[in-house]
């Protein structure tokens, strides 16, 4: 039993505190921060060629490739 009122009244606690840390951070009378300083940097164009892929996955024959590797083994 005591451990259900602890856990209710940790989590309202909890709720509460978290109600006034936003509610000070909204009402803050804080002076405005100066923008942050941002880098401009010039932009960059990336040239290129296009390759072909190799559409072909598998083969039912044999290519003269694999024969010629099979021979020189």
């Amino acid at each position: 039993m005591i451990d259900r009122m602890f856990t209710l009244t940790l989590t309202f606690a909890i709720l509460a505190g978290a109600t006034l840390a936003v509610g000070d951070e909204y009402f803050s009378t804080q002076p405005n921060r100066p923008a942050p300083i941002v880098a401009k940097l010039p932009r960059v164009m990336i040239t290129g060629q296009i390759q072909p892929t190799l559409t072909e996955v598998a083969s039912a024959e044999p290519s003269a490739d694999t024969n010629a590797t099979k021979r020189m083994q």
